[in-house]
């Protein structure tokens, strides 16, 4: 396109540095490609989605000079789980590989890994403000409960073994199908006591190791079922294995291999391991993202337009952390009219009921719930769960094709944010028909 020439004042309006050909959003498009492929490959895809050829050396360079800062948090911090990955290292020629570990913590406002220096990962834990309990999850290992046990204090952690980490060390015990049901139905009820005494006359190895393994966890195995149904916590650790297999995508890519010294906290010239896992935990765009929440497509209605309004149920973080989607659809097409997020109250239907108001709508049916009736003129408002089938099978197709919306899984939104995004761009792409 040219070169274009701007004011010193301009260049610190736009975060353009001295000396730079890249603008900021290009090399923050850099960074993130890089972070997950290596620099040639995100040379390829940088030429591909913006027509610009950035150099893989470049795109080294981009990272090497780059000070990824560590995240802080501003919200105590309520959950953390611990975990690790393994990293290659280099060797001298004609010898083998070595693989050696690395540890991640993940908390719900940020996540951070580090090689081979665990003291560097609980003083940062531990200067962030913390819940009181601090809950922490993580599998049976004994390295990842020696960090935990570094982090706030003995009477401020309510320790977790990992639901499901527990599941498979009881699966590889193997034999009767009846006795594995019986135990991990005890299991999910905290009752360890009673599933040691189902395997306490076994004599194979994998049956004692699991008792031992029980034994030693004994107070880090709650009643699951409780802690679950009434949203106390998390039952597993899935948000730092996450963490882990994005870093590992990056760092484990087919052939590569790591200097030891590269790979240490403090090696400002290389890709360490925290500055990939700093920034890929606190990467942002700097170009935001909208999303429409009311239809502005004219509805071909030959009488008088009716809709159908109800509440859907989800939550983030948590089940008590309550998010409530409301919407309206137009009922004879089914079309979604116009929705918004909020809690289940009087205030977020009066804003849904502002977005519905250009359509001019002759009849509306809801259910008995007091906001609508409060709020809508009796004559054109039926109230009648007969009445909302089309709504409610709306609400059946959004929790199967969007998983953190289905009731029993073990996919969550972690923010409100995030959330509200998704949904938004889910109705405004297949509701709306808008391309994003």
């Amino acid at each position: 396109m040219g070169k274009l020439e701007i004011t010193s004042k301009q260049s610190e309006k736009l975060l353009v540095l001295p000396h730079r050909q890249l603008s900021p959003h290009l090399e923050n498009c850099c960074l993130r490609l890089s972070a997950n492929v290596s620099y040639e490959q995100a040379e390829q895809d940088v030429a591909y989605l913006t027509g610009i050829r950035i150099p893989a050396k470049t795109q080294q360079r981009l990272v090497h000079r780059r000070s990824f800062a560590l995240p802080s948090s501003k919200q105590a911090i309520e959950e953390l789980c611990v975990d690790g990955g393994k990293v290659r290292l280099r060797t001298p020629l004609e010898e083998a590989c070595e693989w050696r570990d690395y540890k991640a913590i993940a908390t719900d406002q940020g996540t951070v890994a580090n090689y081979q220096n665990n003291p560097q990962l609980v003083e940062w834990v531990n200067t962030q403000p913390f819940a009181n309990p601090l809950t922490c999850l993580a599998d049976g290992h004994d390295g990842v409960w020696n960090i935990v046990m570094q982090i706030a204090t003995a009477d401020q952690r309510r320790e977790i073994l990992d639901w499901y980490h527990l599941k498979e060390n009881l699966h590889k015990v193997g034999g009767s199908l009846k006795r594995l049901n019986q135990a991990e139905a005890l299991l999910w009820g905290g009752k360890v006591d009673e599933t040691l005494k189902l395997f306490e006359a076994a004599q194979k190895k994998q049956a004692q190791n699991f008792c031992q393994y029980l034994r030693k966890h004994r107070h880090r195995i709650v009643n699951y079922d409780y802690f679950q149904a009434e949203g106390l916590c998390s039952i597993g650790s899935g948000a730092v294995e996450s963490a882990i297999k994005q870093i590992d995508r990056r760092i484990q890519i087919s052939g590569a291999q790591w200097k030891a010294h590269r790979c240490a906290s403090g090696t400002r010239t290389s890709m360490c391991l925290p500055q990939w896992a700093n920034w890929l935990a606190n990467l942002t765009c700097s170009q935001s993202i909208v999303v429409d929440i009311c239809l502005f497509k004219p509805l071909k209605i030959s009488s008088g337009l009716e809709a159908e309004i109800d509440e859907m149920w989800s939550f983030v973080t948590k089940k008590s952390n309550q998010r409530w989607l409301w919407h309206a659809i137009e009922r004879k097409s089914g079309k979604v009219l116009a929705y918004v997020f909020g809690t289940r109250s009087d205030e977020a239907f009066v804003q849904l009921k502002a977005l519905l108001e250009p359509f001019g709508i002759s009849r509306f049916y809801t259910d008995d719930w007091g906001a609508y009736s409060r709020h809508l003129d009796q004559k054109l408002h039926k109230i009648g769960k007969q009445n909302t089938q089309k709504i409610e099978n709306k609400h059946l197709n959004l929790r199967t094709r969007i998983k953190r919306l289905a009731r029993k899984t073990i996919c969550f939104s972690k923010t409100v944010l995030m959330h509200d995004l998704v949904i938004g761009l889910f109705i405004n792409r297949y509701e709306f028909g808008l391309l994003i």
